[in-house]
Protein backbone atom coordinates (compact mmCIF):
# COMPACT_ATOMS: atom_id res chain seq x y z
CA UNK A 1 0.00 0.00 0.00
CA UNK A 2 2.94 2.34 0.55
CA UNK A 3 4.24 2.00 -3.03
CA UNK A 4 1.04 3.22 -4.73
CA UNK A 5 0.95 6.22 -2.38
CA UNK A 6 4.59 7.10 -3.10
CA UNK A 7 3.99 6.74 -6.84
CA UNK A 8 0.92 8.99 -6.59
CA UNK A 9 2.88 11.65 -4.70
CA UNK A 10 5.75 11.52 -7.23
CA UNK A 11 3.37 11.83 -10.18
CA UNK A 12 1.52 14.67 -8.46
CA UNK A 13 4.76 16.58 -7.78
CA UNK A 14 5.89 16.06 -11.36
CA UNK A 15 2.60 17.43 -12.73
CA UNK A 16 2.78 20.44 -10.42
CA UNK A 17 6.34 21.14 -11.57
CA UNK A 18 5.31 20.94 -15.24
CA UNK A 19 2.37 23.27 -14.62
CA UNK A 20 4.60 25.75 -12.79
CA UNK A 21 6.99 25.85 -15.75
CA UNK A 22 4.30 26.41 -18.35
CA UNK A 23 2.11 29.12 -16.87
CA UNK A 24 2.16 32.86 -17.44
CA UNK A 25 4.95 34.64 -15.55
CA UNK A 26 4.25 37.52 -13.19
CA UNK A 27 5.00 41.09 -14.30
CA UNK A 28 8.13 41.23 -12.12
CA UNK A 29 9.45 38.06 -13.79
CA UNK A 30 8.84 39.44 -17.28
CA UNK A 31 11.08 42.51 -16.98
CA UNK A 32 14.51 41.90 -18.54
CA UNK A 33 16.37 41.44 -21.83
CA UNK A 34 15.19 39.17 -24.62
CA UNK A 35 16.68 38.04 -27.94
CA UNK A 36 14.97 37.12 -31.22
CA UNK A 37 16.92 35.04 -33.72
CA UNK A 38 15.71 33.50 -36.94
CA UNK A 39 17.01 33.15 -40.47
CA UNK A 40 16.01 36.62 -41.59
CA UNK A 41 16.43 38.88 -38.55
CA UNK A 42 17.81 39.41 -35.08
CA UNK A 43 16.20 41.46 -32.38
CA UNK A 44 16.68 42.70 -28.85
CA UNK A 45 13.83 43.60 -26.56
CA UNK A 46 14.38 45.26 -23.20
CA UNK A 47 11.35 45.31 -20.87
CA UNK A 48 12.01 47.58 -17.91
CA UNK A 49 10.33 47.37 -14.50
CA UNK A 50 8.94 50.92 -14.89
CA UNK A 51 6.71 49.71 -17.76
CA UNK A 52 8.83 51.04 -20.64
CA UNK A 53 10.56 49.05 -23.38
CA UNK A 54 13.10 49.39 -26.13
CA UNK A 55 13.19 47.11 -29.17
CA UNK A 56 15.74 46.91 -31.97
CA UNK A 57 15.26 44.57 -34.94
CA UNK A 58 17.72 44.20 -37.83
CA UNK A 59 16.93 42.08 -40.87
CA UNK A 60 19.54 40.30 -42.97
CA UNK A 61 19.33 43.02 -45.65
CA UNK A 62 20.30 45.68 -43.12
CA UNK A 63 16.83 47.14 -42.50
CA UNK A 64 16.42 48.37 -38.93
CA UNK A 65 13.53 49.06 -36.60
CA UNK A 66 13.94 50.91 -33.31
CA UNK A 67 10.98 51.41 -30.99
CA UNK A 68 10.65 52.94 -27.53
CA UNK A 69 7.31 52.57 -25.79
CA UNK A 70 5.31 51.24 -22.86
CA UNK A 71 4.31 47.70 -21.92
CA UNK A 72 1.90 45.98 -19.59
CA UNK A 73 0.99 42.39 -18.77
CA UNK A 74 -2.72 41.59 -18.84
CA UNK A 75 -5.01 38.58 -19.22
CA UNK A 76 -4.45 38.51 -23.00
CA UNK A 77 -0.65 38.59 -22.69
CA UNK A 78 2.01 41.24 -23.15
CA UNK A 79 0.73 44.49 -24.64
CA UNK A 80 3.29 46.88 -26.13
CA UNK A 81 2.55 50.37 -27.41
CA UNK A 82 3.35 51.58 -29.99
CA UNK A 83 2.69 48.54 -32.13
CA UNK A 84 5.63 47.05 -33.99
CA UNK A 85 5.16 45.69 -37.49
CA UNK A 86 7.76 43.90 -39.53
CA UNK A 87 7.54 41.61 -42.53
CA UNK A 88 8.76 38.08 -42.96
CA UNK A 89 10.80 37.30 -46.06
CA UNK A 90 9.06 38.48 -49.21
CA UNK A 91 7.48 41.39 -47.38
CA UNK A 92 3.98 39.93 -47.53
CA UNK A 93 3.36 38.69 -43.99
CA UNK A 94 3.13 41.37 -41.33
CA UNK A 95 2.67 40.69 -37.64
CA UNK A 96 0.90 42.95 -35.21
CA UNK A 97 2.99 42.77 -32.08
CA UNK A 98 0.69 44.81 -29.86
CA UNK A 99 -0.49 41.78 -27.86
CA UNK A 100 1.69 38.70 -27.57
CA UNK A 101 1.29 35.43 -25.71
CA UNK A 102 3.77 34.98 -22.88
CA UNK A 103 4.73 31.71 -21.27
CA UNK A 104 7.14 30.62 -18.58
CA UNK A 105 9.62 27.93 -19.63
CA UNK A 106 12.52 26.22 -17.93
CA UNK A 107 14.90 28.79 -19.46
CA UNK A 108 12.73 31.75 -18.41
CA UNK A 109 9.83 33.71 -19.91
CA UNK A 110 9.18 33.46 -23.64
CA UNK A 111 7.33 36.09 -25.68
CA UNK A 112 5.69 34.60 -28.77
CA UNK A 113 5.63 36.59 -32.00
CA UNK A 114 4.47 33.80 -34.31
CA UNK A 115 4.52 30.36 -32.68
CA UNK A 116 3.74 28.53 -35.95
CA UNK A 117 7.05 29.79 -37.37
CA UNK A 118 8.99 29.47 -34.12
CA UNK A 119 9.39 33.24 -33.78
CA UNK A 120 9.79 34.21 -30.16
CA UNK A 121 11.78 36.41 -27.85
CA UNK A 122 13.64 34.50 -25.17
CA UNK A 123 16.24 35.22 -22.56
Amino acid sequence: MQKPLKLFVIVLLFLLAVMACSCTPRRSELAGSYVLRDLSRTGRLQLRTDGTFTEDVVNKLGGKIHVDGRWELGPDGLTRKPCVHFALEGGELRYDLCVQAVQRSVSGPQIYIEPDFGLLYER
